[in-house]
């Protein structure tokens, strides 16, 4: 368990230190890539019947998730007015940690009608719908693109 955490935490560390140096040009490929990893990587440790396997998996999987909420975080402050930034940050982290507990208690119910392996897959494809139709539909905005615009108008 140990050495599955380590995995995890690296994971996460080096998804922050990558985000940390993105140009705004690139976030909307990077929110992809990381949407991919997540995805790809739920699956993986879905299928997992060995310690190395699972631990590349968690890798993966934290430097997915660490990109999208990191990018997420920085997004959400870089367009909100300053007088509002911490309001609007602190409601943008409960949005995405206050909802942390219920979700694990819905997760293990359906763990125990479904198995773990089933609920890891079934929850990779419903992270894939909703963050594609997310991106299709406010994936624009992301880019930096519409700073940039009006700081030329």
């Amino acid at each position: 368990m140990g050495l599955l955490m380590l995995c995890s935490g690296a994971g996460s560390v080096s998804g922050s230190l990558l985000i940390m140096a993105l140009r705004p040009s690139l976030r909307r490929i990077a929110i992809l890539t990381g949407m991919v990893l997540a995805c790809g990587a739920l699956v993986s440790l879905s299928q997992s019947h060995e310690l190395i396997w699972a631990g590349v998996s968690l890798v993966c999987l934290a430097v997915g998730v660490s990109t999208l909420v990191g990018l997420a975080n920085t997004i959400v402050q870089e367009r909100s007015p300053a007088e509002l930034r911490g309001r609007v940050s602190a409601v943008a982290g409960l949005s995405f940690f206050g909802f942390l507990p219920f979700a694990a208690i819905i997760m293990g119910w359906m763990t125990d009608l479904f198995e773990l392996r089933n609920v890891l897959l079934g929850s990779s494809i419903c992270y894939a719908v909703i963050g594609f139709v997310v991106m299709l539909t406010v994936g624009s905005k992301v880019t930096g693109e519409q700073e940039q615009e009006t700081s030329v108008n």
